[in-house]
C-alpha cells in the first residue's frame, strides 16, 4: 500500500479544561509538524485558546461542536474554569 493513498487523519478531543488543552494542543503541533492531518473538535467558546496553534499551523482544521446544555450546568458553561467549585 502507498503511503499517498492512506493518509493519517487525527481526531482530536481536548477535555474542556485550560491544562488538558494546552498539553493536547502541544502534543498536536507536534504531530502536525511530521506532516499528519489533524482536526480539532472545540466548542465556540474554546475556539480562541487555539488561535496561537491555529495561526502558526493552517494545516490544522477545527470543528465546531456546540456545547449541549445540562440543567445541572449554568448556561453557557462550555469549559471548567467556568463551573466554579460545587463545594463552595
Amino acid at each position: 500500500m502507498s503511503s499517498s493513498s492512506s493518509q493519517s487523519h487525527i481526531l482530536v478531543f481536548p477535555y474542556p479544561a485550560q491544562g488538558h488543552m494546552l498539553a493536547l494542543l502541544d502534543l498536536t503541533h507536534q504531530l502536525s509538524l511530521r506532516g499528519l492531518t489533524i482536526t480539532i473538535l472545540v466548542t465556540p467558546k474554546n475556539l480562541p485558546a487555539l488561535s496561537p496553534l491555529l495561526s502558526s499551523n493552517p494545516s490544522i482544521q477545527t470543528l465546531l461542536l456546540p456545547f449541549p446544555p445540562h440543567p445541572q450546568l449554568p448556561h453557557g458553561v462550555e469549559n471548567v474554569r467556568d463551573v466554579g467549585n460545587a463545594g463552595d
